[in-house]
């Protein structure tokens, strides 16, 4: 039987038993798998072989998926193959693929990166699991097909999604339109809590914001060559030619985080009153000003579900994610110690070992708040 170690989940056997079989099964198909056979994208195959390419790999993503989506249907445990469940930002899909072998009957999974839902409907069918609907594009065009399909959401879920989305105050305070009484499960490894995740997505900021890229190194066509700095700076000078060196280097500072079309606004807004924007919050943070894509955005759980709050989500909770499997028998054992440290320290305290943290909460039953 597949083995979760000292992972957290519900307190219902049933369920983790559940979770377990559908673990097991879903590895041995990924077993027998050929990846470098899939006609999916170069970038899934990369990441795929990244991911479970290994069998401590395949472990590892696993336990990690079903931890995350054990606690997606938490509120669901008796009913939870009739649920409708969206994987929102699925990418490759194994979530989804997970949660469809544990044998919920209804899963959406979408994905703002077209050729991600394709190669994630690829991979779905390569393992003979069942995804009932595929859509490209942002949360409004879910909204919208849901709407075409007289459908309603009742689990929205994600693995390294938050982190991602660009205006993450917007998302939250529109998710409560998927579905009368949705549950919500948010995982990232962007955990701003632990030192050691903390210093090395810093790098990757530094890395997207003052670094050109060669196109061949890019993960996503999407994605942008140039150095983040100098889109924006790209930005204002071809829009703004009025504007001195001085004005167009710091108004390209300031407009860090920001998409072309909020970086436009803010510029106008400098020349008619000559006040220059604040700075965002965190001192590295930054987003591809073309895609709005953040650089793995450093979120405060805690305020996530603050914000979720004043829209009538309830039963919130915060929680640490676990290590998995390492190599070596001396990583073992420092894995180990990890995770009992995480497991019996308060949420908070906890965080700072953690390599990945969950929200989750439930929406009232009356209308949310506007």
């Amino acid at each position: 039987m597949f083995s979760f170690g000292i992972t957290e989940f519900p307190n219902n056997n049933q369920i983790i038993n559940a979770m377990a079989k559908a673990c097991e099964s879903l590895y041995n198909k990924l077993e027998n798998l050929n990846i470098s056979s899939l006609d999916i994208s170069e970038y899934n195959k990369n990441y795929l072989t990244q991911m479970i390419g290994t069998k401590d790999g395949k472990i590892n993503t696993l336990r990690k998926y079903a931890h995350v989506l054990s606690w997606a249907i938490s509120n669901n445990l008796s009913n939870y193959k009739d649920i409708t469940l969206l994987d929102y930002g699925g990418g490759h899909g194994l979530l989804a693929i997970l949660a469809s072998e544990l044998g919920i009957n209804n899963i959406v999974l979408n994905d703002i990166y077209p050729p991600s839902v394709n190669d994630a409907q690829i991979l779905s069918n390569s393992l003979n699991c069942k995804i009932e609907h595929f859509i490209a594009g942002d949360l409004v065009d879910v909204q919208n097909y849901l709407n075409t399909k007289n459908m309603s959401i009742d689990v929205i879920t994600n693995y390294d999604t938050i982190e991602h989305i660009y205006d993450i105050d917007h998302f939250l305070k529109s998710i409560h339109k998927l579905g009368p009484n949705l549950t919500y499960s948010f995982a990232s490894g962007a955990n701003k809590y632990n030192p050691a995740i903390n210093r090395s997505i810093k790098k990757i900021h530094y890395i997207a914001e003052f670094i050109d890229r060669d196109k061949n190194t890019l993960d996503k066509k999407r994605d942008s060559v140039l150095a983040y700095i100098n889109i924006r700076k790209n930005i204002i000078k071809e829009n703004f030619t009025t504007l001195s060196h001085f004005e167009i280097d710091t108004l390209s500072n300031l407009t860090r985080g920001k998409v072309k079309s909020d970086i436009l606004n803010i510029c106008e807004s400098y020349i008619k009153t000559k006040k220059f924007p604040k700075p965002i919050k965190e001192k590295t943070d930054t987003c591809d000003p073309i895609t709005g894509n953040w650089a793995e955005h450093l979120l405060n759980p805690f305020e996530l579900n603050s914000i979720l709050t004043r829209f009538n989500f309830s039963n919130q909770s915060v929680r640490n994610g676990f290590y998995g499997q390492p190599k070596g028998n001396f990583k073992k054992v420092i894995g180990l110690g990890l995770n009992i440290i995480i497991k019996v320290l308060p949420i908070r305290l906890g965080l700072y070992f953690a390599p990945y943290y969950i929200i989750n909460g439930t929406l009232k039953n009356d209308e949310p708040q506007k």
